[in-house]
């Protein structure tokens, strides 16, 4: 089974190799940059992390807020793993 419906396997792969090694978070912090640290987390996490991510947490800039720390890696689990 694909894991995304919106692109090949490999194509995602090689779009979520191409961001580089995940930005360093700190001690502790569990963000969805740590929980889609990997191929495999993000391959077993992605899915959840973007439904995560598409719920509100603050009235204002919310999307941006959250973007913000990992720009190409939160666009990469919208387009993936879009809104069903």
């Amino acid at each position: 089974m694909p894991i995304s419906s919106q692109m090949s396997d490999e194509e995602l792969r090689e779009r979520f190799e191409a961001l580089g090694p995940p930005l360093a978070e700190l001690p502790g912090e569990r963000t969805y940059i740590s929980r889609c640290a990997t191929w495999e987390a993000f391959v077993e996490c992605g899915p959840e992390v973007a439904r995560l991510l598409r719920v509100p947490m603050y009235p204002e800039r919310d999307t941006e807020r959250k973007r913000e720390k990992a720009p190409g890696l939160y666009d990469l689990l919208m387009e993936a793993f879009p809104e069903d």
